[in-house]
Order: structure tokens, then C-alpha cells, then sequence
């Protein structure tokens, strides 16, 4: 019988993990919902696994801004550890992947450089090498990383014992987003003690879906979960001004309320841990897989 994820089993959890690439990437996607599972008595627990050392233009938002890694990197932190309070969460864990780029040597880190080598000669890159370290593009394909996440995350499960977990989309259009997805999914495979937990993927990123986006599930919030989750994401000053932060964590919980008939809505997609040989067990494995419903799921306030 094809999983699920219902309303009995939200009520029923006690200790929930939000992963996210990014130090905002929470707030923004499953901080209603986030607030919504702490009101009901559970204990949320955050991973950050990418340290973004840059901010957001002041006069463009779209305008990245190269400031003093170190001084960036420890004002997000901040920033981070600041709003997981006002939801209420037990504990952020960051750990400290670098973005998809080259970066100079740590010790030169307070003047942060991005580099972009075309590989066309060898010596050049090579002499690049020297200085830099490659992090990845995207960080899933990143084996000097993958090992060492798996199995740190895998520890943070054992000591946390979450009863559902939530994470960025596979189908994300944002690399490191994406990547995050494939090494959280890769860990919970992994892992005998996440055999019955539920993995869920919040709504793609701001770069949006690598498909039609259609949620398996949507998870009604109130108005309380709702403006707990805009004072939250205004301390992401680096980020955004704080106007244009509550308007689209708004319209990311309206928009969905809509779709299922009330007032706000978190969108989410619940992960296929399939247990089949695509071999052997062919038609099992298809029916595992493939959605059979056209609609998603709602689970209400009650």
C-alpha cells in the first residue's frame, strides 16, 4: 500500500528536523509549519549546511554584495540563531559547507575571492589549485564532503530520534538546494533508524521547479504560525528588507491556502523511500513510485 502522511501522524510528533542549504531557507519554506508542530508541544531541530559569505545589495535586492567573509558568515549565523528563537526551535546545528565556487585558502577568508577558471590550461588551473580549494557544483557530487555529512548527519538523527524530517525539493532548480536534497535523502536511505520516518520536500526555491510542482500534501498553518514566521525571517537584514520579507513568505502560505480552500497553507511533497528492486520487482517498484492521486492532501488545523 502507497505511504502516506496524515493528519494523526503530525499531531503525533514530538521531535521534527528541518534541513536547509541556506541559513534562510527554513524560515522561509516551513517556518509556519515550524511554529504550528512547536505550538502543538514538539521539539524542532535546524541543520544549515552552507556557509553563504555574501549579502544582498541594500538598493537592489538582487545585487549580491562581497563583504568580509568572516563578517558576513558570522552576522548570518546570528541571524540564523536569532530567528530559530522567535519559532521556538530546540537547536541549530551549522555545518559549514562552502557554496559552489572556488574560494582563497581559510587563512584568507576576511577577503573573500570568487574565482572562475575555465580549465583550459592545465598550468593556469593548476597554479589556481595551489591557493584555492573547489567546493563542488552542485555540493551532491562532492565526495570529499558526502562522507563526512552522511555520517555526521546520520549521528545527529541517532541522538535526535526526529519523528518526520523536512528538507528541500529534488526537483529544485537551485544547485545547492538540489544537493542538499540529494545528500539528506542519501542519508535517511541510509540509515535503519529512519526506516518509518517521514522525509518531506518543502515548495522549490526562489529559482523555482525543475518540473510542474505537484505537492503531495497541503499543510494548513494559522494566522498566528503565519506572522510568528514574518517577525522570524525580518532578522535576516544581510538578506532582504524586511517588507519584502513578509510579502513572500505571505504569498508562499496564501497561494496554496487557496488551492485547498483556506486561509494558509504550507506545500509539501512526501519523499518515496521505495523498498523494491526495480528488477525484480518490477510492478511493485512503479506502483511505489508513481502518484496516483491528482490532488493533494489536505491536513487541517483542528
Amino acid at each position: 500500500m502507497k505511504r502516506n502522511f496524515t493528519l494523526e501522524m503530525l499531531e503525533n510528533v514530538r521531535r521534527f528536523l528541518c534541513v536547509g542549504a541556506h541559513c534562510d531557507d527554513m524560515e522561509i519554506r516551513a517556518g509556519a509549519l515550524c511554529s504550528r508542530l512547536i505550538r502543538q508541544g514538539a521539539r524542532g531541530y535546524e541543520m544549515i549546511l552552507v556557509d553563504g559569505p555574501w549579502a544582498r545589495g541594500n538598493g537592489n535586492p538582487q545585487e549580491k554584495k562581497i563583504v568580509p567573509a568572516r563578517e558576513i558568515m558570522e552576522r548570518r549565523e546570528q541571524e540564523s540563531r536569532s530567528a530559530a528563537a522567535i519559532l521556538g526551535m530546540e537547536k541549530v546545528h551549522f555545518f559549514h559547507l562552502r557554496a559552489s565556487h572556488f574560494y582563497r585558502d581559510e587563512v584568507d577568508l576576511n577577503h573573500f575571492r570568487f574565482y572562475y577558471p575555465d580549465f583550459a590550461d592545465w598550468s593556469e588551473t593548476k597554479a589556481l589549485l595551489e591557493k584555492a580549494a573547489y567546493t563542488g557544483y552542485p555540493l551532491g557530487f562532492l565526495a570529499r564532503y558526502q562522507e563526512k555529512f552522511v555520517s555526521e548527519f546520520q549521528r545527529m538523527i541517532e541522538e535526535i530520534r526526529p519523528d518526520v524530517i523536512f528538507t528541500h525539493s529534488m526537483a529544485d532548480n537551485h544547485p545547492d538546494h538540489y544537493a542538499a536534497a540529494c545528500l539528506v535523502t542519501q542519508a535517511a536511505a541510509s540509515s535503519g533508524i529512519l526506516a518509518d520516518v517521514p522525509l518531506l520536500f518543502w515548495h522549490p526555491g526562489s529559482r523555482g521547479s525543475g518540473e510542474p510542482y505537484c505537492p503531495t500534501h497541503l499543510i494548513e498553518v494559522s494566522e498566528e504560525d503565519v506572522g510568528l514566521v514574518c517577525r522570524a525571517v525580518e532578522c535576516y537584514e544581510s538578506q532582504l528588507p524586511p517588507e519584502q520579507f513578509r510579502a513572500y513568505v505571505r504569498t508562499l502560505l496564501t497561494v496554496p491556502g487557496e488551492m485547498a480552500h483556506v486561509p494558509f497553507a504550507m506545500p509539501c511533497t512526501l519523499a518515496v523511500k521505495n523498498p523494491y528492486n526495480a528488477i525484480d520487482q518490477t510492478r511493485e517498484f512503479l506502483l511505489e513510485e508513481w502518484r496516483t492521486g491528482a490532488e493533494a492532501e489536505l491536513i487541517p488545523l483542528r
